[in-house]
């Protein structure tokens, strides 16, 4: 069998959308269209109207370095990114984001008014020209400059309605207000609450009228789809994506699945990952399977895990493969039947030295990550041994998705999509809109693949390049 190495060169951004951590919002800024909201991952670009992401601009845009703050100038239009060192400039009409050549190296704040863009900087004050990338010396800046970055000087406390400047949640959990912004045109004021996003007040009538709130809030460390929502769990916290795209948060460290109605409060659950540490997790109609540092557990329905049997290892990976339940392990790979444990072994003899990872599909596929390559079993039971290329034969492969024809998987330095139908590899890395290449969760479906990373989590439209 030949195979075929390609890499996704080019970065179409309309096929990514990230979500950095909305925990510390840095600033917000607003155009006609868009507000801007600026976290240490990178900028939300948000629709006026619905506050839904339009566009997020991260390091895979080229962006260096945790984004300080951003300021958008009305006269050009254009918006400035501030990083540490760095000064870009992003044109909404475009899409191009550029890094213009300065006559200083760091901005400490930018000012903005009807007529101009002002520049405080480890240089002195600048101005810059209405159309061209010109800056030119200036000694004091009008007095009628809206101000971002270290100048900004608008506090919670200039509101006297948010008092007592904090945010509590639907867990009960208080969140200190940050900073806050007020956008004039629409009579909105902004504030921005420790581990709480954005919650959006209507100047009229003082009341909140939207909370906004994105990306992951700590590690994510699976990714599960179950009762048409993802579930992005970590240690100490769930997050739940909902059909319209809204996001929810619990701190519970709890993840309860997958019937209608059920509520992120399951204290056997949180118990059982606190007590033993939640490795893996399968979700079968009313049914959940969690495997654990040391057992197999199921639970239905809103009872506490039942213990199903004793491991004498952590469990990697869990799969539905007929009647049998598969279970992944350093130790290899097993089939638990219900009344047995038995080891199942692959015409490759790559199974004994350990499952690390595990996928499945609709259509019966079965694939295993090893070390050094990855298993596939069809659904008649063929075995299949895929090596991709340049694999390093003595690292496992620790996270995959499948969908379709396509898997994919963590190959060390970002990510990488074997096609089953032509036998073809194609690398996913910073070059093609990835923005981290340490990745701690995939999840694939039909049309889009979900990366989890350090502080971000990114959708990937694989259907537009790939196939299916």
């Amino acid at each position: 069998m030949s195979l075929l190495l390609l890499v996704l060169s080019f970065y179409r951004h309309e096929n990514w959308l990230s979500f950095p951590s909305m925990d510390e919002v840095r600033n917000v800024t607003a155009s006609q269209q868009n507000v801007y909201v600026s976290v240490p991952g990178g900028v939300y670009q948000l629709s006026r109207a619905s506050f839904a992401p339009v566009r997020t601009l991260t390091a895979a845009d080229g962006l260096t370095g945790e984004v300080r703050f951003s300021a958008f100038n009305q006269v050009k239009p254009e918006l400035f990114i501030v990083t540490e060192g760095h000064l870009y400039q992003y044109l909404p009409a475009t899409g191009l984001i550029t890094e213009p050549p300065v006559p200083f190296r760091q901005v400490r704040s930018i000012g903005i008014t009807r007529s101009a863009a002002y520049f405080d900087t480890d240089a002195g004050l600048f101005e810059k020209h209405p159309v061209a990338a010109e800056f030119k010396p200036l000694e004091q800046p009008p007095d009628s400059a809206a101000w971002f970055g270290s100048r900004d000087t608008s506090s919670p406390r200039d509101y006297g309605f948010l008092t007592p400047y904090y945010l509590v949640d639907d867990q009960l959990i208080q969140h200190r207000l940050t900073r806050v912004f007020y956008d004039r045109r629409s009579r909105r004021l902004f504030a921005a609450a420790e581990s709480y996003g954005l919650t959006v007040f209507n100047m009229t009538t003082g009341f909140p009228e939207r909370h906004i709130c994105c990306g992951p809030s700590g590690p994510v460390e699976r990714i599960i789809a179950a009762d048409s929502r993802l579930w992005l769990q970590s240690e100490a916290s769930t997050t739940v994506i909902e059909p319209d795209g809204t996001w929810q948060y619990s701190s519970t460290g709890s993840l309860d699945l997958p019937n209608p109605g059920f509520r992120l409060s399951a204290p056997g659950i949180f118990e059982l990952e606190r007590r033993e540490g939640l490795r893996a997790v399968l979700a079968e109609s009313n049914l959940v399977y969690l495997g654990t540092g040391k057992a197999l557990y199921v639970q239905a329905g809103e009872s506490r895990p039942v213990k199903l049997i004793d491991l004498a290892y952590p469990v990697n990976g869990l799969a539905r493969l007929g009647n049998e339940l598969l279970i992944g392990t350093d130790f290899g790979l097993f089939a638990y039947s219900g009344d047995s444990l038995l080891e199942v072994r692959d015409p490759f003899e790559r199974t004994g030295f350990g499952v690390y990872s595990m996928a499945e599909t609709r259509a019966g596929d079965l694939w295993l990550g090893t070390f050094g390559g990855i298993l596939h079993r069809d659904a008649k039971g063929e075995w299949q041994h895929i090596i991709p290329p340049g694999s390093d034969l003595s690292r496992p492969v620790y996270a995959l998705a499948a969908s379709g024809n396509v898997v994919f998987y963590d190959n060390g330095s970002g990510i990488s999509a074997y096609n089953l139908a032509d036998s073809t590899f194609t690398a996913i890395d910073t070059r093609s809109g990835l923005p981290s290449t340490e990745d701690t969760a995939l999840y694939a479906d039909a049309r889009y693949l979900w990366i989890a990373m350090p502080g971000i989590v990114s959708r990937y439209n694989y259907s537009s390049d790939l196939g299916r």
